[in-house]
């Protein structure tokens, strides 16, 4: 397990000079040997045991579950009460939901901790009998190393901002859930409270109707490129944001695109280490060291930068996903289009990657003109 560790450098900024010699002396015994290929490659990464990508999984099988279980059964209707009535009865039921999300790590350690217990001893074990060639005084700084450098090759398990990030992500797909199928019934609101009513106006306000030229507001609408079905439009763009269904959209619109960047930034926290495992990082700026890495990944980034412009221009499009706001079938059906989430993330990493780069070169440039 630790041969892996070892493999990849770490920043040793914070780390003693005695301690350095760890990266240097290592010398893997046959346990530490025991994985037969590069992690680091993408057929690695694919068989790859990491525990970070294991919990991964079985954290996201969790939320998997709640949420079909909201699926099955959100939006039911007691007998007796009225369409208010039922939409409390489903938000309670929501929060009972979002609440079983919340306790996914409580879950995993139901299922796996005889399995988890056991690789920490073996990992503690091996460990402390590594320790021992160091002197006494410098074994504590070098176990921390060694968990360090543990977690950069994603031999922990998710820490807690890595699980928060990933449950915000399951409350968020569960949301969308309570909206579709308990909020939205007939294809119209049944709850209208001041503050969606602020937010539903706020958004008409700012939205741009044909001819699009003419007037830029931060959002936009047209029937020329719309996704919504023909019987479901009313008279121009401007009546048709006024009608019941329409009311739906922009409420709908309002909530993605007010969750969008906290959707990309948790996105971010989750997958930000999986992607250079993924190998990523062989196109990330920020590892360019000849000139033709530099052309390669210049030439990607062109297309990463491309890419965020074109979904810059979806998350500004009203209607959007609106087909997906009919019912619980169409937004299971437009669910996969989250993915592009990732890719918008290895845009960012390579845009991140640049800034690293450059200020290397000026940093570099600087000490040698001061030299």
């Amino acid at each position: 397990m630790l041969r892996t560790v070892i493999r990849q450098p770490v920043r040793l900024g914070r780390i003693r000079r005695p301690c350095r010699r760890l990266f240097f002396t290592f010398e893997p015994s046959e346990t530490f040997m025991s994985i037969p290929f590069d992690q680091n490659s993408v057929p690695g990464w694919m068989q790859s045991n990491r525990l970070y990508e294991s919990c991964l999984f079985f954290y996201v099988l969790i939320l998997v579950f709640w949420a079909a279980a909201g699926f099955v059964t959100l939006g039911f209707e007691l007998p007796g009460f009225s369409p208010q009535g039922n939409l409390l009865w489903n938000f309670l039921w929501f929060l009972v939901l979002a609440a079983a999300m919340a306790a996914t790590p409580l879950w995993y350690r139901l299922m796996f901790r005889r399995s988890m217990a056991q690789k920490q001893a073996e990992w503690e074990e091996e460990a402390g009998n590594y320790l021992l060639r160091f002197p006494r005084q410098e074994r504590a700084e070098i176990y921390q190393v060694l968990r360090r450098l543990r977690a950069d090759q994603g031999d922990l398990p998710p820490g807690r901002l890595q699980v928060w990030a990933l449950v915000f992500l399951g409350w968020i797909a569960l949301f969308e859930l309570f909206f579709v199928s308990a909020w939205v019934k007939d294809l119209q609101l049944v709850w209208h409270p001041a503050w969606a009513e602020a937010a539903i106006d706020w958004v008409r306000r700012h939205t741009n109707t044909p001819p699009i030229h003419i007037d830029r507001k931060l959002f936009w609408l047209t029937f020329e490129t719309t996704r919504i079905p023909l019987e479901l439009r009313t008279g121009s763009e401007q009546e048709f944001m006024r009608s019941a269904f329409g009311q739906v959209v922009l409420l709908g619109f309002f909530f993605r695109y007010l969750l969008f960047f906290p959707m990309l930034i948790s996105t971010g926290i989750v997958l930000w280490r999986p992607l250079d495992w993924a190998r990523i990082s062989r196109i990330d700026p920020r590892h360019i060291r000849t000139v033709r890495q530099f052309l390669w990944s210049s030439f990607l980034s062109f297309f990463t930068t491309f890419m965020i412009l074109s979904y810059g221009m979806f998350i500004t499009d009203v209607d959007y996903r609106a087909t997906d706001l009919i019912s619980k079938w169409a937004w299971l059906n437009g669910f996969w289009l989250h993915i592009l989430q990732i890719f918008i993330l290895c845009g960012v990493k390579m845009l991140v990657g640049w800034l690293v780069f450059w200020r290397r070169v000026v940093v570099s440039l600087f000490n040698r003109i001061r030299s």
